[in-house]
């Protein structure tokens, strides 16, 4: 879960490269505060992720990110 604060609407990519297999998940968001989700896979070893605005995005500032293990 990732909590943004917007100056205008975009999109935030999450590209997630987990046991030779890379995957981008996109999530948009509107101007002013927003909570994203994301959902990952279960994780390899060499799980690495990144996080990107897509071009043309609003400035966003991230304000809190949660990570935690589904149930």
């Amino acid at each position: 879960r990732l909590d943004v604060d917007a100056k205008g609407p975009g999109q935030l990519q999450l590209q997630v490269t987990n046991g030779g297999n890379k995957e981008t998940v996109s999530v948009q968001y509107a101007d002013g505060k927003s909570e994203l989700f994301y959902a990952l896979p279960k994780a390899e070893n060499d799980m690495a992720t990144s996080l990107t605005f897509a071009p043309g995005s609003g400035a966003a500032q991230i304000v809190s990110a949660t990570v935690r293990r589904a149930a």
